[in-house]
């Protein structure tokens, strides 16, 4: 455990010195979450990171403001189930959209009865679907991202 510690704590200092202030946003990102923030009433962010870890990468990126929650990984929060259980029993969302870029995302979200959205960053858009992606959007195209969220609101509201 104590060895583990100090690989951890090496690993998390080398990612915030070199890695984290070269992390850039996928096209259309901020923008996506501008919208997100104004057209939905709770968002949050889910990670397998561990909790400070991601903690520390919205802030130092400057995109807090846009989450009510950010959960990462720790002892209570151990993944995306406890996310998940934690937002359904604070707010109790009669529609919940969850939009991730992993397999993960899709198969605990459907789980969850979230309408899915699968953003193809590191996965294909036929992985996305098979995993559970309800809908996949096409981030180069960003105006149509946002109508895209519009419309499948729409659908699902009446």
């Amino acid at each position: 455990d104590e060895e583990y510690k100090i690989i951890e704590n090496e690993f998390s200092n080398r990612l915030k010195s070199e890695f984290y202030p070269k992390v850039k946003f996928i096209k259309g990102a901020l923008k996506l979450l501008g919208f997100c923030r104004k057209k939905f009433d709770i968002t949050f962010i889910s990670s397998g990171v561990p909790h400070d870890e991601i903690n520390y990468l919205v802030r130092l990126k400057g995109v807090d403001r846009y989450f009510n929650r950010i959960y990462g990984t720790n002892e209570n929060l151990r993944d995306k189930e406890d996310h998940f259980r934690e937002i359904i029993n604070e707010f109790n969302p009669a529609l919940l959209v969850f939009a991730g870029d992993g397999l993960e995302d899709m198969r605990v979200g459907r789980k969850n009865n979230a309408i899915t959205i699968g953003v193809p960053s590191h996965q294909t858009k036929e992985k996305l679907i098979e995993a559970g992606a309800q809908y996949v959007l096409d981030t180069d195209k960003i105006n149509h991202v946002l109508k895209d969220i519009l419309n499948i609101l729409k659908k699902k509201t009446g």
